[in-house]
């Protein structure tokens, strides 16, 4: 089985030898983000709620396209197809880890750093 570690904002290492889905916690974690998966009209999604504000951005217009995709980039759209919920979660929080929140990041252990 995978193993995991969380990468912090200087590139140290925050945790290492987790499993997906304790990587994935642990950076929604120390991004300051709550997450929610939901199913509708047969697609799984995940839904990111920021538990901090943001102190150092400016207020962003939707409908300017440069803050929407700022805005697309902090709140992305994260979404599966498979019918199955546990393999569809797998795929959103590797989705997820792979993009980062806040300059978090989870990536997969070599082999040699886990023997």
């Amino acid at each position: 089985m995978a193993r995991y570690k969380v990468i912090g904002p200087d590139f140290e290492d925050m945790a290492q030898g987790l499993s997906l889905e304790e990587a994935f916690a642990r950076m929604m974690a120390l991004a300051g983000t709550e997450y929610i998966f939901s199913r509708h009209k047969g697609k799984m999604r995940l839904h990111l709620t920021r538990t901090r504000p943001f102190m150092d951005l400016p207020f962003l217009d939707p409908d300017k396209p440069g803050d929407r995709e700022l805005l697309r980039s902090m709140w992305p759209l994260y979404q599966s197809d498979n019918p199955i919920d546990a393999g569809a979660r797998r795929e959103l929080m590797l989705q997820a880890i792979e993009k980062g929140r806040d300059n978090y990041f989870a990536r997969e252990e070599s082999l040699e750093a886990v023997a």
